[in-house]
């Protein structure tokens, strides 16, 4: 009897595993059938942001939902794949499809300590995931992923696969790829990634926001150590070059600057330049606009025009904090600081702070970066003069201020100017911009005074109205009336007008050449009165002034709105792509 059923126990068991085993394989021939096509792979183009580079090549900034960069695997660093592999797949180039001893190794991982702490994917296996399949957790997509693995392998070598997997992975902060998490973190090439930089980055593909260094610095570090561990066991690396690693001091970018803020302006005239040709297609086409900005002299005009923007508010004294916040206490006190913060961003050496104590000698503030800086109210000067003793009561608990930093490392009061203004560079032979600051600060203004205003430009429009009256058959030489007198309502086609010369000063009759070297008022008048007002305002359309903001009457001569740049100067160079901003 016991025989019987232990005999009906093992058939039935045995009939159990083979309709098991049948099932597997008839639902592997089935997935295999609904399996995607992966010839695709072998041309994949991955959509690339629109990139902006000064002249000199520097990368000012990139548009696009996703920051991204192809390397070939030939030109990514040895450390920076040894990195990669030490931690996702060791055994990458020796085991196939999938890595069977792998699964068992994190199955044992997983059973004993009651938790999922390892997973079994290989590189192919994740490559495959992340082009073809969705996250859901269920078994026949892990079947449908193996599955997928032994066709992409069968299809393509490792080399290729690791090449897409390298370019494609998700980093944080919009990086896709390893190329693009260098910029993005440590602001540079993936050539120049140490291999210290090479582990942190390394470490992100498991999960981008937990190992975040810019968001959990602690964690990003110890999952560095490990992987550094990693490859010193698997003989990446020696102990030398382990050691060096472990005490390097991670130096990351400033978050957030997609865009170099001293060429903020140009870059967005660049932007817009390329919508307007190519269309929302334009962020992800892979277009590298080369402006002909040159940063040294880019920098020099921002620094200059924000000095100068500075002193002058500064000799009007000090306007005031920017604003107050009522701040609690405890833990909620630090996060209270950050939101205001966040809502007043730092403007170049210019950074925001909150007053967090006033006391009758010093006042301390603390930055957005956590730092607390106290300020000597004896040594608070805004423009060298100190502060009333009103403006002093104003420096209590929760007021919002602008404080900077000397060559000296000494800090001190400051504050954002309330006025605008815009430097513009011209190369004098070519035309092309060399500098472009329309503002202040693009984050704070947007409004570019350098080609959005308009304003007078004053005797600027001489050389335009004498051009006008050469093509009208005058000469340099051609002697001019300059004396003074009193245009009727005929001649102005208004009110009797009187212009005058700048300086008071009458010569007669003078020739052209004279006058428009010494910026004859009258002179210029007479030419338009002769060369005739309407020829003159259609002669200036061709240099980007606009004729229904001008009327056709001699006052032109001497006031004059113009609408900078003219549009011509957005058409890109006949040799490619560069264009003259």
């Amino acid at each position: 009897m016991f025989r019987k059923r232990l005999r009906f126990g093992f058939g039935l068991l045995l009939g159990l595993c083979v309709a098991g085993m049948l099932s597997i394989v008839l639902a592997s021939w089935y997935l295999w059938q609904k399996l995607p096509a992966v010839d695709a792979l072998a041309g994949y183009q991955a959509a690339e942001p629109l990139r902006i580079y000064s002249a000199e090549g520097e990368l000012l900034a990139q548009y696009g939902p996703e920051r991204r960069e192809v390397w070939p695997l030939a030109q990514i660093p040895a450390h920076v794949r040894q990195a990669l592999l030490a931690i996702e797949d060791a055994r990458f180039y020796q085991h196939g499809a999938v890595d069977y001893v792998g699964i068992a190794r994190a199955t044992l991982s997983n059973l004993i300590s009651r938790r999922q702490r390892q997973g079994g994917s290989t590189i192919t296996m994740q490559v495959a995931r992340n082009f073809y399949l969705s996250r859901e957790k269920t078994w026949a997509r892990k079947l449908a992923e193996i599955l997928l693995a032994y066709k992409l392998e069968s299809r393509f070598g490792k080399d290729r696969l690791l090449e897409l997997y390298m370019n494609e992975i998700y980093l944080g902060e919009r990086a896709y790829g390893f190329a693009a998490a260098a910029h993005v973190y440590f602001n540079k090439s993936l050539t120049d990634v140490t291999l210290a930089e090479a582990a942190l980055l390394a470490g992100l593909p498991k999960a981008p926001s937990a190992y975040n260094p810019m968001i959990n610095p602690q964690r990003a570090a110890v999952r560095q150590r490990y992987i550094l561990q990693r490859m010193l066991a698997l003989g990446h690396i020696d102990a030398r070059a382990c050691r060096h690693a472990l005490e390097e001091p991670l130096i990351l970018a400033a978050r957030g600057g997609s865009v170099v803020r001293e060429a903020a302006y140009a870059v967005e005239q660049a932007r817009l330049w390329a919508v307007q040709r190519y269309g929302e297609d334009a962020y992800i086409q892979g277009l590298n606009l080369h402006l002909t900005v040159e940063m040294p002299k880019q920098r020099a005009a921002d620094a200059a025009l924000r000095g100068e923007l500075i002193a002058m508010q500064d000799a009007r004294g000090y306007q005031g904090p920017e604003g107050r916040v009522d701040l609690p206490n405890g833990a909620e006190r630090i996060r209270a600081i950050r939101r205001t913060l966040a809502a007043h961003p730092d403007s170049g050496a210019l950074r925001s702070a909150v007053v967090t104590a006033s006391g009758p000698q010093t006042v301390d503030v603390v930055l957005a970066s956590g730092k607390l800086v106290r300020l000597p109210r004896r040594q608070m000067l805004i423009g060298g003069k100190p502060l009333s003793a009103e403006q002093q009561q104003k420096m209590r608990e929760g007021s919002i201020l602008r404080v900077s930093e000397s060559a000296e490392s000494v800090w001190q009061l400051a504050q954002l100017p309330a006025m605008e203004g815009a430097v513009v560079s011209l190369d004098a032979d070519s035309g092309a911009i060399i500098a472009l600051a329309g503002g202040f600060d693009y984050r704070r203004n947007k409004y570019d005074h350098a080609v959005q205003a308009y304003r007078q430009p004053g005797s600027a429009f001489k050389p335009f109205l004498f051009s006008a009256a050469l093509e009208k058959g005058y000469f340099p030489g051609t002697q001019v009336d300059e004396r003074q007198r009193v245009l009727d309502r005929d001649e102005t086609g208004a009110s009797p007008w009187k212009p005058r010369n700048f300086n008071q000063n009458y010569e007669g009759f003078i020739s052209a050449r004279r006058a428009f070297a010494r910026s004859k008022n009258m002179v210029a008048v007479n030419l338009m009165q002769a060369a005739g007002a309407q020829y003159v305002q259609q002669f200036s359309t061709h240099f980007g002034f606009e004729s229904e903001r001008n009327p056709a009457s001699l006052p032109l001569a001497r006031r004059r709105r113009c609408s900078w740049p003219p549009h011509s100067m957005y058409s890109p160079a006949a040799a490619g792509v560069a264009i003259p901003i």
